[in-house]
């Protein structure tokens, strides 16, 4: 029988065997996925984006250390983690956090709240509520819906991101 494919690094699977917590696991998965730029940049749906996936406050001139990203990173990874302690009200692993942490950290805190994918979690319904996390395949650009599950020059990993979230979410 074939393995199907993982959409985990050799890093995050090595970081999952050690017993590692879910921010070391958050924190290397979200530095594989978002790379690092320490420039502000327009992302797939030209929304100005520094470091590793910072949003807010982000202008078409914000710069940044490497060390300041670290920083925001770290905080912005415990602050996730501890929204979504709040939110999901059943047992997980510490992959699964990392995952759905992950999720929330790129959907945000209001999406990830009231999404399909947190009640089924809380309903007790973990395959189906990291399967549903899929169905955020989508970006906005330039007032269209797109899917990135499909071949986009713009969706930039957005499709790979969401098979490894929900990997993580399931084991």
């Amino acid at each position: 029988m074939a393995s199907r494919k993982s959409y985990l690094s050799a890093a995050v699977l090595a970081l999952i065997a050690a017993g590692a917590g879910a921010p070391t696991i958050m924190d290397q998965f979200i530095r594989e996925k978002e790379g690092e730029a320490l420039k502000a940049y327009q992302d797939g749906a030209r929304i100005w984006t520094i470091c590793n996936g910072k949003t807010e406050g982000v202008t078409r001139s914000t710069s940044m250390t490497k060390a300041e990203c670290e920083a925001w990173r770290r905080t912005e990874i415990g602050q996730r983690l501890e929204f979504v302690h709040s939110i999901i009200k059943v047992r997980m692993s510490e992959p699964a956090w990392a995952g759905v942490g992950s999720w929330c950290f790129n959907v945000g805190n209001k999406a990830c709240a009231g999404s399909t994918a947190v009640r089924l979690l809380n309903a007790g319904n973990q395959p189906a509520g990291c399967n549903a996390m899929l169905s955020w395949r989508f970006i906005t650009r330039d007032g269209k819906k797109v899917d990135c599950s499909t071949p986009q020059p713009y969706c930039s990993g957005v499709w790979e991101r969401r098979q490894g979230e929900a990997e993580l979410c399931i084991l």
